[in-house]
């Protein structure tokens, strides 16, 4: 995105945060971490210490995980909520960066650091907590939520990974999504930090 114009005047690109080639497998393998370390801690606070697993299990396993699997949509509609909250035009769109399969969520202008910041953690907080909270109310559930706790928190690598190398920039900066991730913009005495 080029925001030309919409920029402040002095603002220009003083960074960018990229998934690149080489940064695809490592944000890959902290999906995987996340996925991994959420599904045992879960099973643990559950109780859950053992459990068999014959051919009627496995097909019932598959359609809740397949089920499970639409949470990426709400999680991709939290970050649109955000936007459109925050005054911005949601767009939505599906592809691959480096082989990674993606769903994004990007605004129709340069936004602002806070905002950016509560975007991208708002899906894995926001569902997280809700999905919880309805098996705290409901034991019951309990079993039923793991599964898409476990996609939500897996798929929120990539928007830790940008939150993190947002962060250290000053609140004052804007950020405009690019394919591959975020530009940031700001005055021109302030860091740069380009990664393209």
């Amino acid at each position: 995105m080029d925001p030309g114009v919409l920029l402040p005047p002095g603002y220009s690109e003083i960074g960018a945060i990229v998934i690149t080639p080489r940064r695809a497998v490592p944000v890959q393998a902290l999906s995987l971490v996340l996925g991994f370390a959420t599904l045992v801690a879960l099973l643990w606070a559950g109780g859950i210490t053992s459990f068999t697993i014959g051919p009627a299990q496995f097909v019932l396993i598959m359609g809740v995980f397949a089920g499970a699997s639409s949470v990426i949509f709400l999680h991709e509609a939290v970050h649109g909520l955000v936007f459109a909250l925050s005054g911005l035009q949601p767009r939505f769109s599906a592809g691959f960066v480096h082989g990674m399969p993606v769903l994004a969520t990007t605004a129709d202008r340069p936004y602002g650091r806070t905002t950016a910041l509560i975007c991208l953690v708002a899906p894995l907080v926001l569902i997280d907590v809700v999905l919880l909270s309805l098996s705290a109310v409901q034991p019951a559930l309990y079993t039923w939520v793991i599964a898409p706790i476990v996609i939500n928190t897996a798929g929120s690598a990539g928007d830790l990974w940008q939150a993190a190398h947002l962060a250290r920039y000053g609140p004052a900066v804007l950020v405009a999504d690019v394919p591959e991730g975020l530009a940031v913009y700001g005055l021109s005495d302030e860091r740069r930090d380009t990664d393209r």
